[in-house]
C-alpha cells in the first residue's frame, strides 16, 4: 500500500514510498523463534470483553472404583465485567460426550458449579480423562479443561470390630 511514513525518506508533498503490508502474526512467530508456535490474537478494543472459562474439574470421591457411580463438579468462572448469559457446559469421558447441562447467567467475576455423574462408573480400571467445555467466547483456549483420574478395580478394606476372639 502507498503511504507516507515519517523517517523513511517521505516528506510532506513528496511521492509516497511503497511499504510492504505488515504481517503481525508472522512477525510474532519470527520473534518467538519457535517453529510451529501458535499465536492467539485477541481484539481488546471493545469496551467490554467477554471471557468465561472452565476453571476447575474435581471429583467428590477420593478413589474411583470400577463400576461405582462417579460424581464430578465443573466450575465455570466469568472473568469479564459484564454478566455471562446462559451457556451450555458439555461433559465427556475419554473423548465420548456424556451430558450437556445449561448454566444460568453468571455475574461478573463470579463462579458457578455444575454437577455431572458417570452413572454406572467407569467400565475398566486404569487412567481415564474427563473433559468439560463451554460454548465459545473471545478467548477459546480456556473454554475446555481436562482432568485425569485413576480408576481402581477394587479397594482393600480391613474391618475390625474390637471384640477379641472373633
Amino acid at each position: 500500500e502507498d503511504r507516507k511514513v515519517p523517517g523513511n525518506g517521505a516528506t510532506p508533498g513528496s511521492e509516497p514510498v511503497k511499504t510492504p503490508p505488515i504481517n503481525a502474526e508472522k512477525e510474532l512467530r519470527d520473534l518467538a523463534g519457535v517453529e510451529g508456535a501458535r499465536i492467539h490474537i485477541i481484539d481488546v478494543s471493545e469496551e467490554t470483553s467477554h471471557n468465561a472459562a472452565i476453571t476447575r474439574i474435581s471429583s467428590e470421591e477420593q478413589k474411583l472404583i470400577k463400576g461405582i457411580h462417579a460424581r464430578f463438579q465443573v466450575e465455570v468462572t466469568n472473568f469479564s465485567s459484564s454478566p455471562r448469559p446462559e451457556a451450555e457446559v458439555a461433559f465427556s469421558v475419554n473423548g465420548e460426550a456424556l451430558e450437556v447441562k445449561k448454566i444460568a447467567d453468571i455475574c461478573p467475576h463470579e463462579s458457578k458449579t455444575v454437577d455431572f455423574e458417570v452413572k454406572g462408573g467407569f467400565k475398566e480400571p486404569g487412567y481415564h480423562y474427563v473433559s468439560a467445555s463451554i460454548t465459545g467466547d473471545q478467548l477459546r483456549v480456556d473454554d475446555t479443561r481436562h482432568y485425569s483420574v485413576e480408576v481402581f478395580d477394587s479397594v482393600r478394606v480391613l474391618l475390625i470390630n474390637g471384640d477379641p476372639g472373633i
